[in-house]
């Protein structure tokens, strides 16, 4: 009896048997990706590590299962099991962690004035530890895009793109809370007026988004950061603090996300919070949030660690044509996953046929052109 077969006819059984699946809040996650295989250079990696079997209860992770074939050792598995165990208890990869470190000091040493201090300091918050980084530069804005008031004053323009520093009007040039990328559109703006509430702010009038869009804009944000391949740590991090310190309608939030077809997004934004910085989200409303998702999606989203966000934000420079275009169809490929209609994946995969309008048409064209010239 081979490996495959020992699943059919032991482990299967076993685990329905136990009650798994069918209690309210456990499941059995198959294929369950533990690490992607180390990068070997040119695009290649090594095998990737997989648990046959990934129990969980409530969104936590409690146990992996090996299968081996029948005729084997019962200890066969054991090793292998423990080993992806400990690296599901593990936390943040070491490396995406140094990584990030990394990037916050030289961050903070790039952008401090000569002679200036960049003060680093480690504290104990529980079972945590909170390290911070802090400088004496001018600091930067969520928005890279944003229009920033000149100074009028010869003493610099304001730093934040929402309120200036002398508590001027400032008008915060989005018009709509729609995300787009590779034509998957996804739009959360229908009602957020309605329901947002009248605040003051240094002193001036505004509205406040209610906590729920507010979730549900963070949350899709976020995915589309990520398959744009933009640094997403202070997104998640935002997710985080929303779901610590405001007070969350998790049924309002729910309904809002199935009805503006994000609730695929909403689960993978709640889930890597939750991974990074332990956010507490209710297990029932993930659990809900996980049903909506496509399997192979919800596989994906449930596999996804710290390291697989660093990795996603700090892709190589394309420098060939070809990479371009390889890149162009994995992009699409993963985009498209996001959607569950036809139509959808078509408006993705049809701004690649359009392709007068991409940048390595474009690119494609000029080189052309400049042959044809020569």
């Amino acid at each position: 009896m081979n490996e495959a077969e020992t699943r059919a006819e032991h482990i299967d059984p076993a685990i329905k048997a136990a009650g798994w699946g069918s209690v309210d809040g456990s499941r059995v996650q198959r294929e369950f990706p533990i690490a992607p295989g180390q990068i070997q250079g040119r695009g290649r990696r090594a095998t990737p590590k997989i648990a046959d079997y990934c129990l969980v209860y409530k969104n936590t992770k409690l146990a992996v299962i090996e299968a081996k074939a029948w005729g084997k050792p019962l200890t066969e598995g054991v090793g292998q099991a423990k080993e992806y165990a400990a690296k599901m208890a593990a936390g943040p990869d070491r490396r995406a962690f140094e990584q990030i470190l990394a990037n916050l000091l030289e961050n903070a040493l790039r952008h401090s004035p000569p002679g200036g201090r960049v003060d680093v300091s480690a504290r104990g918050a529980g079972d945590r530890v909170v390290i911070e980084v802090a400088d004496e530069g001018p600091g930067i804005v969520k928005h890279t895009s944003t229009y920033k008031r000149p100074s009028t004053s010869g003493v610099g323009a304001t730093p934040n793109p929402y309120l200036s520093t002398t508590a001027d009007r400032h008008v915060d040039p989005h018009g709509s809370l729609e995300e787009s990328w590779f034509g998957l559109r996804v739009d959360v703006t229908p009602g957020v007026w309605e329901r947002s509430r009248q605040v003051t702010l240094v002193g001036q009038p505004a509205y406040a988004m209610a906590s729920e869009d507010l979730l549900l804009h963070l949350g899709v944000h976020l995915v589309f950061h990520l398959l744009m391949g933009k640094p997403s740590l202070v997104q998640i991090y935002d997710i985080a603090l929303i779901c610590q310190t405001t007070p969350m309608d998790w049924e309002a939030l729910l309904a809002r996300s199935v009805a503006r077809n994000a609730a695929s997004l909403l689960y993978a934004a709640l889930h890597l919070a939750a991974l990074v910085f332990g956010a507490p989200v209710p297990a029932q409303a993930a659990d809900r949030l996980r049903r909506r998702c496509p399997d192979s999606l919800a596989a994906t989203i449930d596999g996804w660690t710290l390291a697989d966000v660093m990795q996603q934000t700090q892709k190589p420079p394309l420098i060939t044509v070809r990479q371009r275009l390889a890149r162009g169809v994995a992009e699409r490929r993963e985009t498209a996953r996001w959607t569950t209609t036809w139509q959808g994946k078509w408006a993705v995969w049809r701004t690649a046929v359009d392709v007068g309008r991409t940048d390595t048409g474009k690119l494609i064209g000029q080189r052309f052109r400049w042959r044809l010239g020569g």
